[in-house]
């Protein structure tokens, strides 16, 4: 860790060196410490600035994750999405073979179930199976993330082994409040960097 980055964690009351369970944690308390009006007016700024930013705007399919509790929410970029005649894909998590399928879903109200974890995921009765290569962007949850563009998840590193079977080409794009952005988190090579992260603040564009 640089000492920027331990400076700023010492301004911030945080441990130097925190393990990535130990940020996960102080990460997730920032976020659910947030009222339900800041979630959601902030999630509406997110909205904005990411349906305004070009790589979005460009795509035709686009990978969205429902969002649970604290997150970011994504149900109105969802259905205004779908409006703007995008297609738009949601996984499901296949915990026997330990990873993510994605289906095309068109009316969320009718073709979303609860999975696992209680996180509405695609009805595979009415939904078609989609593959990587049909998609142009996919929206990323996660805990924290930073100013280099590494994410941390939820440790089970779904979307990590998700996005490294995925075409070079498809753009990465983290959503996060600026609460859970961090000027340095724990990395690994396992772990797969986004593109461009953006809060209810700032696009950040990782150099």
């Amino acid at each position: 860790m640089n000492t920027e980055a331990q400076s700023t964690q010492r301004k911030q009351g945080l441990p130097l060196d925190l393990s990535k369970s130990e940020l996960r944690r102080e990460a997730v308390a920032r976020r659910d410490a947030q009222s339900a009006v800041e979630v959601k007016e902030k999630s509406y700024s997110i909205e904005q600035l990411l349906f305004d930013y070009e790589p979005f705007a460009a795509a035709k399919c686009v990978m969205f994750y429902y969002s649970f509790r604290s997150e970011v929410r994504t149900a109105e970029m969802i259905r205004r999405a779908l409006g703007e005649n995008k297609k738009v894909c949601l996984p499901k998590v296949n915990r026997e073979k330990r990873e993510l399928e994605i289906y095309f879903v068109s009316d969320p109200e009718s073709e979303l179930i609860p999975g696992i974890w209680g996180i509405l995921e695609p009805d595979t009765v009415r939904c078609q199976r989609a593959h990587p290569e049909d998609l142009n962007v996919i929206i990323c949850p996660g805990t924290a993330f930073d100013r280099a563009g590494n994410r941390l998840g939820y440790g089970g590193g779904y979307y990590d082994r998700f996005m490294r079977s995925v075409p070079e080409r498809i753009h990465f794009i983290g959503l996060a409040f600026s609460v859970q952005i961090f000027d340095e988190i724990p990395a690994s090579e396992s772990d797969v960097k986004v593109h461009t992260v953006v809060t209810e603040d700032e696009i950040i564009l990782p150099g």
